[in-house]
């Protein structure tokens, strides 16, 4: 204990960056505030299951993590359906008709 003790009065404070201590335990990714790190720690971490990606049938705790998932894993070339109006793209056919119909109501 006398060590700790000689430790702290001998050495200087250690400066951490913000995003170091606003960095989440379970994925490591560091946000500019505490109040961010906890709201992603709500919707990344504490959702139940609930989206699966249709072209790998792999299944995610909420939409951060399958939106991540498709940005990093899937590309273009596996979205080959895409709409003219917005740009949208999605790999199945059934996806890319309801999109259709809505945007078609919505332009």
């Amino acid at each position: 204990m006398k060590h700790l003790v000689l430790h702290c009065q001998t050495k200087p404070p250690i400066k951490v960056p913000l995003r170091k201590v606003s960095q989440c335990s379970k994925c490591f990714l560091g946000f500019s505030t505490p109040a961010l790190l906890r709201g992603h720690s709500v919707e990344a971490h504490t959702l139940p299951k609930n989206e699966t990606c249709e072209i790998c049938d792999k299944v995610f705790e909420n939409k951060i993590q399958f939106l991540y998932h498709m940005h990093r894993t899937h590309v273009a070339l596996e979205l080959p359906y895409k709409c003219q109006l917005c740009g949208f793209m999605c790999s199945l056919y059934t996806d890319f008709t309801k999109h259709i119909v809505e945007v078609s109501i919505t332009y």
